[in-house]
């Protein structure tokens, strides 16, 4: 059974206990989204994340369309990569835009040495296939 645990104008993100899984669904709204509103979507999912402690974590992009510069990147990697780390995440799968621009920019931002170090990440078009990579251990 999933717990909703936040809807926005831009995400909504759901707890499955039993699986200790965290799923973020972004929403096309995200094409009217500024640099600070990421920022403080992702402090949202960053809270959740932390009262979670999700092992798996499933990011359903494909309605994204804010792009990610490479200052709000860094960002997010020092502000938010680090957090899934400490917590215990150990699996991320990404459900993507076929729009190779956003698509990029969210590769890029996952491209840090911490989160290729210790943090599985793969990417998909299909979301059945992402399930299930997320839960073979």
């Amino acid at each position: 059974m999933r717990k909703k645990l936040l809807d926005t104008s831009f995400l909504m993100c759901y707890y499955y206990p039993s699986l200790r899984l965290l799923e973020a669904e972004w929403k096309p709204e995200t094409r009217r989204m500024k640099d600070a509103d990421y920022k403080k979507t992702m402090l949202g999912f960053v809270e959740n994340v932390t009262a979670t402690k999700p092992r798996f974590i499933l990011v359903k992009a494909t309605d994204f369309v804010y792009v990610i510069d490479p200052e709000v990147q860094q960002w997010v990697n020092n502000e938010v990569i680090s957090v899934l780390i400490d917590t215990g995440a150990e699996k991320m799968a990404f459900t993507l835009n076929p729009d190779l621009i956003t698509q990029l920019s969210i590769e890029q931002t996952m491209d840090s040495p911490s989160a290729k170090t210790y943090l599985q990440t793969h990417y998909f078009v299909d979301e059945k296939k992402a399930r299930k990579w997320l839960m073979e251990v």
